[in-house]
């Protein structure tokens, strides 16, 4: 009698190893893509930061350059304000109609 019980308790040992095992896989799967996910944000935040840099420092120069040609520095950023920011109020300047 021991001997057909042996075959069934070596295949329960097996279905519980290969359970453990694909439990293992599914979360090394999933660190997998969470580290995939947070590497592709920080790079997209790191390139977001430098875009952002850069922008506000042209439009810094930008407002001093106007500022050093009206002769007074804070005119540059006064001035220069509906000029750098046309863009962003044309589509409803577009969009509003006037009967």
């Amino acid at each position: 009698m021991n001997n057909a019980a042996t075959p069934v308790e070596a295949l329960f040992e097996r279905a519980e190893n290969y359970s453990k095992t694909s439990l293992e896989l599914f979360k090394l799967m999933a660190i997998d893509k969470c580290a995939d996910l947070v590497s592709s944000l920080a790079v997209q935040f790191a390139l977001f930061m430098v875009a952002a840099v850069f922008t506000l420092v042209i439009n810094i120069g930008i407002a001093m350059w106007l500022g050093d040609l009206l002769g007074r520095m804070y005119l540059g950023f006064f001035c220069g304000r509906p000029i750098l920011c046309s863009g962003d109020r044309a589509p409803f300047h577009l969009s509003t109609r006037v009967d």
